[in-house]
């Protein structure tokens, strides 16, 4: 068997790590260097592709987490540069951003139109929409139901997702079946969006995320690219949309209902 392909963002990891050692800092060494202000998980992380550094600084335009790491271990810029050079061709600073926000949210509320929500897709959905590259990053994403504290997860699913061949019967029985499992965790509520509701405005896809300052931040994404949103009157406009949506959609026991007739009668496996 072939062996995986690195992400940019593994290699770009490797580089970190190698001119860390080369300047004579473990992770938690470099950790606790005064000019320094990232723990030595986040380092870990880092050096093994899980997490990426800011792009930028939302007031000054700078990568500071990592600025302050490269005074630290004189390097002059050139882990910066390799990032911007390698790692945003593969990942988009707003994805990578969108992440790190998933990583620290206290509640998501998710509206998708296209595809079954990136936290709930099944390994073989997963491997049949992504490119090989970057499928483990999809599947690291939805480890975030693993650890201690784990974030509340609404979604809003439109019908017409269930009926889309992806993968064909057996990938979409798996997926539909596992998309049930994970809605009977009390932590995760998964309702659908008739076919024959009477929408009043339609919209790409969305995320609503609550951080633990209490603040609400947006991803909205298109065909073409996704973009943080986090103007107040942005949020409030997504929130009566989704409000509106969630007045539409099916209660969780008819979702599961709907899911589970198309499971039978559209995806049946011999």
């Amino acid at each position: 068997m072939a062996s995986k392909r690195s992400t940019a963002l593994q290699r770009w990891g490797k580089e970190f790590a190698r001119a860390r050692e080369a300047a004579g800092f473990s992770q938690v060494t470099l950790a606790q260097h005064p000019d320094v202000h990232v723990s030595a998980q986040l380092i870990s992380h880092w050096e093994t592709g899980r997490k990426m550094p800011k792009i930028t600084d939302r007031e000054t335009g700078e990568i500071k987490d990592l600025d302050d790491c490269e005074v630290a271990i004189a390097t002059n810029g050139y882990l910066k540069r390799l990032l911007l050079e390698w790692v945003t061709l593969e990942v988009s600073p707003e994805w990578s951003e969108r992440m790190a926000v998933e990583e620290e949210a206290l509640g998501l509320l998710d509206y998708e139109n296209f595809v079954l929500p990136g936290l709930l897709q099944a390994p073989a959905y997963v491997e049949t929409i992504l490119p090989p590259e970057i499928v483990e990053q999809r599947l690291e994403r939805q480890r975030i139901f693993d650890r201690g504290t784990t974030p509340f997860f609404e979604t809003l699913i439109d019908e017409s997702i269930l009926y889309r061949n992806v993968g064909g019967p057996e990938v979409m029985a798996a997926t539909l079946t596992h998309l049930v499992a994970m809605g009977e965790r009390d932590d995760v509520i998964i309702r659908v969006l008739p076919l024959a509701a009477d929408y009043v405005r339609l919209s790409s896809q969305f995320v609503l995320a609550t951080v633990e300052t209490g603040k609400q931040l947006a991803f909205v994404e298109d065909a073409r690219s996704g973009r943080i949103l986090e103007r107040p009157s942005d949020i409030a406009e997504l929130q009566r949309l989704w409000g509106r949506y969630g007045a539409l959609a099916l209660s969780e026991r008819e979702s599961v209902d709907l899911i589970m007739k198309v499971i039978e009668e559209r995806w049946p496996v011999i």
